[in-house]
């Protein structure tokens, strides 16, 4: 029978909060200077940031697969900005040498992409393990078929086996040769 990954317990996650200064730097450190974003929407958060007392920071740890990790991400980040825009944070970023995923915003937007960002990964997890188990079961029967092709009784078998399904109402004939 299948196993598949199961939702995990609620869970409380870190979270702290910086004035401006401190919260732009972080990102600035993290970003590597803010590079790969938008410049129109560096602006917009800038000031978002900026106009504010206080931005809260929190972070949830990555899956150690790097494909499932690229698969959460999005082609050219687009779940992360999706995921950004749908819980108005400021920003979501994967940070690679620790793999973790980084989110900065107003405290209650940010409890909730977190907990929107936990949801994805599950999600992701569900897919990727199904697809692990499918890709199982095709290699299993990928190499049952195999060994009963290098079987000529057993290939005339199937073949024999083939046919009758495919074409129930098929007459057999014999063949001399």
């Amino acid at each position: 029978m299948e196993e598949l990954v199961t939702m995990p317990p609620p869970t409380r996650f870190p979270i702290t909060s910086n004035n401006a200064n401190n919260t732009l730097m972080q990102i600035y450190t993290v970003t590597n200077n803010l590079a790969g974003i938008n410049p129109q929407y560096i602006g917009q958060m800038c000031e978002a940031i900026q106009k504010r007392k206080h931005t809260w920071f929190g972070s949830l740890e990555a899956p150690e697969d790097i494909d499932l990790v690229k698969q959460i991400i999005g082609k050219n980040g687009w779940h992360l900005k999706n995921l950004t825009k749908t819980y108005g944070v400021d920003l979501i970023w994967h940070e690679r040498r620790s793999n973790i995923f980084m989110v900065w915003g107003l405290k209650p937007c940010l409890i909730s992409a977190l907990y929107g960002i936990k949801k994805h990964l599950h999600r992701f997890r569900v897919k990727h393990e199904r697809e692990r188990i499918e890709m199982s079961q095709l290699t299993t029967t990928l190499t049952r078929l195999e060994v009963e092709s290098n079987n000529p009784d057993l290939v005339r078998a199937r073949e024999e086996d083939i046919l009758m399904t495919y074409e129930p109402d098929a007459k057999r004939i014999k063949c001399d040769t």
